[in-house]
């Protein structure tokens, strides 16, 4: 295993392979910090297994506690201060001479900086598009993006409808759009030994208001009028975090809540959960619903994003859809409460359903045969 952390311009040398793919997001793991991270890391380290393929990852330093220790490629890492766009150019093109895509996982500003580079420097560029709302479809910026779209890269990954919907209006952009969803390692699937005393309920995310905690907060004081038992473990911090507590303590339901913070060891808070509530307002494929399908989770989730994609025939036979308002929210829960047979059923679906859509495995197998295809254009 070689690690590599660069500071300056030294090159970061990796052997040559026929296919050779350079992973670029601004704060790529270890530790993993959000969703796009850890898809870019999942996704790195399942290319590893295949022996065609030469991985590298090209990132920031983007704290004092990122652990390369553990990598299983190349991470050449290079400090984010003055002048790090002039660092940038000057070690993708000395990258160059090893890996022929550059795979951009962060669709910020210097994501697309380093989209452009790539295409100046004949990199083959991989753009993924991990969030709704993220392409402009108004004023100027429509047309920057699409400028951008069209020919700075070779393909965009789209993961959710709304954003594939948007960009398949445009004819010149069919032959860059692919749809590929996000992954998700293999569990063993969760049983379940169910309880009337009360249901366990389970929210995963920053504490921000994009995630809308405040609403699961809000459904709970409702089940709580219904005199329907519950306990509530929140996993997360983030700036919402003493508005969150308070909001707790006006509605009463705050001996019921746990706020635990930041948790590794997000699966053990899964498997003793009964049901995981998603009341995000914006989502693009969301990775703690792919973990909770994994070890076979029931999932209550606001309308967003890939979710439909995710929950498959879920969505339209039991209503595990539901729009943002409280009400629904508590309803739903309480309807799972008074059923547990419809639990373990609709646990062992998403499990299988997990196994058989959203695997790592064949997420990696899908961008492999990509790679591929642009590769044979040459």
């Amino acid at each position: 295993m070689l690690i590599h952390r660069m500071a300056g311009n030294s090159p970061c040398l990796s052997p040559q392979s026929s296919i050779s793919v350079l992973m670029f997001d601004a704060a790529y793991p270890l530790p993993v910090i959000g969703g796009k991270e850890k898809q870019a890391y999942l996704l790195a380290n399942e290319l590893v297994t295949a022996k065609e393929v030469n991985i590298g990852a090209l990132t920031f330093e983007f704290s004092t506690n990122h652990n390369d220790s553990q990598a299983v490629l190349n991470v050449c890492r290079l400090e984010k201060k003055r002048f790090y766009s002039i660092r940038l150019l000057t070690n993708l093109i000395r990258l160059r001479k090893q890996y022929k895509i550059v795979h951009i996982h962060t669709p910020s500003r210097v994501g697309k900086f380093v989209a452009i580079l790539g295409k100046i420097l004949s990199y083959k560029v991989f753009f993924k598009i991990p969030n709704e709302g993220t392409v402009s479809t108004a004023g100027v910026s429509r047309y920057i993006d699409h400028f951008f779209f069209r020919f700075i890269l070779t393909k965009a990954i789209i993961l959710e409808r709304s954003t594939w919907e948007e960009l398949k209006k445009y004819d010149y952009l069919h032959s860059k759009l692919i749809h590929i969803p996000n992954g998700v390692e293999v569990r063993e699937q969760k049983h379940y030994r169910f309880s009337d005393k009360s249901i366990n309920v389970l929210f995963v995310g920053r504490l921000v208001q994009q995630k809308g905690c405040d609403k699961l907060i809000k459904a709970l004081s409702l089940l709580a009028k219904e005199h329907i038992k519950f306990k509530v473990t929140i996993v997360g911090d983030g700036p919402e975090l003493s508005s969150l507590k308070k909001l707790a303590i006006e509605l009463d339901v705050d001996e019921h809540i746990s706020f635990v913070g930041n948790k590794e060891d997000v699966l053990s808070y899964m498997y003793r959960s009964d049901v995981l509530i998603n009341t995000s307002d914006k989502e693009g494929m969301s990775n703690v619903l792919l973990e909770a399908m994994s070890v076979g989770l029931p999932i209550i989730a606001t309308q967003v994003g890939a979710l439909k994609q995710q929950l498959g025939d879920y969505y339209q036979e039991y209503g595990c859809c539901v729009e943002s308002a409280a009400v629904e929210v508590s309803d739903r829960i309480k309807d799972l409460y008074k059923n547990n047979s419809q639990l373990e059923e609709y646990g062992a679906y998403l499990y299988k359903r997990s196994n058989e859509k959203f695997s790592i495995s064949q997420t990696a197998k899908v961008y492999l045969d990509e790679y591929k295809k642009v590769l044979n254009k040459c």
